[in-house]
């Protein structure tokens, strides 16, 4: 259902320096694309839709009327709308 899951996995899989910076450089566009009434969750494994985009976070619809303010580095996955 999720196009990526990375996270912490993803970084600590690719393993050494160089490892964690190809796989930060492949998942950053994803993040920097995520736009509103896009479904992610988070590394916490809490799922939303995305209601508001700010610079370093996203504002998260979990359930009726009641949102989060996520950092965009803990989201482990995203199904873009």
């Amino acid at each position: 259902m999720f196009g990526l899951a990375f996270a912490a996995t993803e970084l600590g899989a690719a393993g050494g320096v160089d490892g964690g910076v190809a796989a930060y450089q492949r998942v950053m566009p994803l993040i920097e694309s995520i736009k509103r009434d896009d479904t992610v969750v988070t590394a916490g494994g809490i799922h939303g839709r995305v209601v508001t985009v700010e610079a370093d976070a996203l504002i998260v619809d979990i359930a009726n009327d009641v949102k989060v303010k996520v950092g965009k580095n803990f989201i482990a996955g995203v199904h873009k709308s």
